[in-house]
């Protein structure tokens, strides 16, 4: 079970434009108070248009995160979880303006992702970890080694940071003065931590669920 009460915030969209071939895309965070176990306030449909606004779609379509045109931002969601993860009342939505990715390249397939992982600082216990898959990676990749180049991880990185201030800074001001961003466990009674780093790898992620979903087709010649 989660160790107390908590807002869960996702976002995502849809995954390329070819009829049958479109599938679609959610990341998000957990947010809830680090120091107590009371529910934060879920935000309304309007305060979520405020967060689409200035931070997700900002974020989504900038060229540090690298995603491809081919992925498309269009909503943002929050649930009130209980401790035994179930929804406490209805899901507030805001449906933007669809905000495509910044790379417009052919690069990587749809099941490539950067993931931007959230670390605790500590590598004992539980909730040190959490991950947040980027969709459709379009960064550039070597094709010496297959790694996206350090700076460009170093610059995402330092998005990723800003982005994350700017959640905590939004979420004081919209949920509660104590709400953050936390990583959640709910192993046993479950545990609960803040973020103190935030890091990005160079070698792209392949999300096994999405390339499954893709259809193959074969070219044959006959032998």
């Amino acid at each position: 079970m989660y160790p107390s009460p908590h807002l869960y915030f996702t976002w995502g969209g849809q995954i390329g434009s070819d009829g049958a071939g479109v599938d679609v895309w959610q990341t998000g965070v957990r947010v809830g108070h680090l120091l107590d176990n009371t529910a934060p306030v879920q935000p309304d449909d309007a305060a979520l248009n405020d967060l689409y606004d200035s931070i997700l779609a900002p974020f989504h379509s900038d060229i540090n995160i690298g995603i491809s045109q081919g992925a498309v931002l269009n909503h943002v969601k929050c649930a009130s979880v209980d401790t035994g993860g179930h929804n406490t009342a209805d899901v507030s939505q805001f449906n933007g303006t669809a905000t495509a990715g910044p790379v417009t390249t052919d690069r990587g397939g749809v099941q490539d992702s950067i993931v931007l992982s959230l670390w605790s600082g500590t590598i004992l216990g539980r909730a040190n970890y959490g991950r947040l898959y980027m969709p459709w990676n379009g960064i550039p990749v070597r094709h010496q080694d297959g790694r996206i180049s350090s700076a460009a991880a170093g610059n995402f990185a330092i998005r990723a940071a800003t982005f994350l201030f700017d959640l905590d800074a939004w979420m004081s001001t919209n949920v509660d003065v104590d709400a953050q961003v936390l990583i959640f466990s709910k192993v046993g009674t479950g545990v609960k931590k803040a973020p103190a780093l935030v890091r990005v790898g160079d070698v792209p992620d392949t999300q096994r669920r999405r390339r499954n979903r893709i259809a193959e087709a074969y070219s044959a010649v006959t032998l």
